[in-house]
């Protein structure tokens, strides 16, 4: 019996112990359970009450004329005077989708309303597609669930001008600023393709994100009232508190694509979720912080939003993450974890003027690599002295052939490269990469290497006599043209000469032409002047004597002498 008391208190003692824990986890993440029993939300199922007891679901519907029932056949009734489906207090779960001309109300006369999508659709022609209306300072609570992950609220109307085109509508009358009458709370579901904001936050009302989507809201909202808030819109007094989801895609033609907190007494925490992909004409392409306030904390993700149309993108050079107007900064609770918050400022930080960005109790340096400039030519910085994370113009530091210049207050990189930047200070190369090798006239050539693999060249090392020129080798033979003469250099590839002259020509002779001390010559040698006789045929025959013989000529001579003497004899006898 003993060991069965003391099982008792040690099984006790552990609930108790278990409980404890529960409890302390509970309290840390209890805005992430689910609204009504607790479960995770897809284990709802069809709402069965063997899957969640508590509450009954009732169903929610339209019927075969076209009208909005819910239960056994209970039509919601309309409100003419306020233009809305007046939805009674209940937890409700959608049977059908709903394809309405107004939208549904759910105010404080009522009394609070959850419903799960079901992965249905609420469709609205005009104005908001539920309004969650505080009355006379009583609390209203509206909770939106999706168990099946594809239930969607949003507009088919055409009316761009209607400014009461939001997906939810969250407002208060004779509430007296206090914000805990009109709450909207969302744990999933898909809030999509509205002509206003995706969630409309009046003047001290609350909204706080769990999970879901908020996305392509806010497209054609030209009027007077609209174009701020794409996303979610957070006027005075109001508080918007995001602890998971995503806002993505929104627009808004004047301020804010993903988040506009409208004014100096507007707020918007941000422990967890997504804001990324939004645009505006205006400031905050992610979210405009317009004076309110913005605290952070964990791990969020504010990045690729952008200013420009939706052809453009934050890949443009026109990021536009968090807007901060003069004097308005980020309040951060605890390190962040995610993605680096991109920031945009009205006033620009110039060169030793920076712009205060972030404060907070506790502000550590590590906390600068959590946010960065939106524009390339801004770096996030900590100030020691104020214990603050400023935004400083990058300055100093040179850039290279392989990177832009190094900030001097924070090392990031900025600018553009320099291609033509080398530096050549590093060692020099192996001989693999040798320029030229010493020649008669110049010395070795290296290549000096850069670090992005170009070569520059640098001369010999003065210091080692292989690397000197060669000086030249001159021939002893001569070389020559028609017009002077020289020696060559016999090294290969020189082409040096030395001694280069005009030729100095020595007369020709009977054996010899002109001649130069190189061997060229010019011309021919010297020639004699003869009388020459030409013999007949008989007379050239072998053994006869040569025309042009000399002793051919004589006889010749001599025969013609005697013929003469004999003539002249013969006359004087006559």
């Amino acid at each position: 019996m003993n060991h069965k008391k003391l099982l008792l208190t040690l099984t006790l003692c552990l609930c108790a112990l278990l409980c404890t824990v529960v409890t302390a986890s509970a309290s840390e993440v209890q805005e992430h359970s689910h609204p009504v029993c607790g479960k995770t939300h897809t284990d709802i199922g069809d709402h069965t009450e063997d899957k969640c007891s508590t509450p009954t679901w009732t169903k929610l519907y339209m019927d075969g004329d076209g009208k909005l029932c819910y239960g056994e056949g209970q039509q919601v009734t309309y409100d003419s005077a306020f233009d809305y489906y007046r939805l009674p207090a209940g937890t409700y779960y959608l049977g059908t989708d709903l394809t309405l001309n107004r939208g549904i109300q759910i105010d404080s006369n009522g009394g609070d309303v959850t419903l799960c999508l079901n992965g249905k659709m609420i469709s609205c022609g005009t104005g908001a597609a539920i309004q969650v209306k505080g009355v006379n300072n009583k609390n209203i609570t509206f909770t939106l669930c999706d168990c099946e992950g594809s239930g969607v609220i949003t507009h088919t109307g055409s009316d761009e001008n209607d400014k009461g085109g939001n997906g939810v509508d969250v407002a208060n009358s004779n509430n007296g600023g206090n914000n805990e009458v009109a709450k909207f709370i969302m744990y999933n579901g898909h809030i999509t393709k509205n002509k206003g904001s995706g969630v409309y936050l009046n003047d001290s009302t609350s909204f706080t994100m769990y999970g879901g989507r908020i996305t392509q809201n806010g497209y054609n909202n030209t009027s007077l009232f609209g174009g701020y808030g794409g996303g979610v819109y957070v006027a005075s007094e109001a508080f918007f508190t995001m602890y998971g989801g995503n806002i993505t895609g929104n627009y808004a033609n004047k301020n804010g694509g993903g988040v506009h907190v409208g004014s100096e007494t507007a707020n918007f925490t941000m422990y967890g979720g997504s804001i990324t992909g939004n645009h505006t004409a205006g400031s905050g392409g992610g979210v405009n912080v317009n004076a309110g306030t913005m605290i952070v904390r964990g791990d969020i993700n504010i990045s690729g939003n952008w200013k420009g149309d939706a052809q453009s993108s934050a890949s443009n050079n026109n990021a536009n993450n968090v807007y901060l107007p003069a004097n308005s900064t980020i309040t951060i609770e605890k390190a962040l974890t995610g993605e680096p918050i991109g920031i945009t400022t009205a006033n620009a930080p110039t060169a030793g003027n920076p712009v205060t960005i972030v404060t907070g109790n506790s502000i550590k340096e590590a906390y600068k690599d959590s946010f960065q400039a939106d524009n390339a030519a801004y770096g996030v910085s900590y100030n020691s002295t104020d214990k603050v994370l400023q935004l400083h113009k990058h300055s100093g530091g040179t850039a290279t052939c392989m990177a832009e210049a190094s900030c001097e207050t924070c090392g990031q990189r900025y600018g553009n490269r320099n291609p033509n930047n080398h530096d050549y200070s590093q060692t020099r190369m192996t001989p693999t990469y040798k320029a030229s090798d010493a020649t008669c006239t110049t010395p070795v050539t290296y290549y000096y290497s850069c670090v992005c693999g170009a070569k520059g060249t640098n001369t010999f090392d003065s210091t080692k006599e292989d690397e000197q020129a060669k000086g030249h080798a001159f021939a002893a033979a001569w070389e020559h043209n028609d017009d002077k003469h020289w020696h060559k250099c016999t090294r290969d590839g020189c082409t040096g000469i030395d001694a280069e002259a005009a030729h100095e020509w020595q007369p020709a002779t009977y054996t010899a032409p002109k001649t130069c001390v190189c061997g060229a010559t010019q011309g021919e040698p010297l020639t004699r002047s003869y009388y020459y006789y030409a013999p007949s045929a008989a007379e050239n025959k072998k053994d006869s004597p040569k025309t042009a013989d000399p002793g051919v000529l004589l006889y010749a001579g001599l025969a013609l002498a005697s013929l003469t003497g004999l003539a002249c004899t013969a006359k004087k006898r006559h």
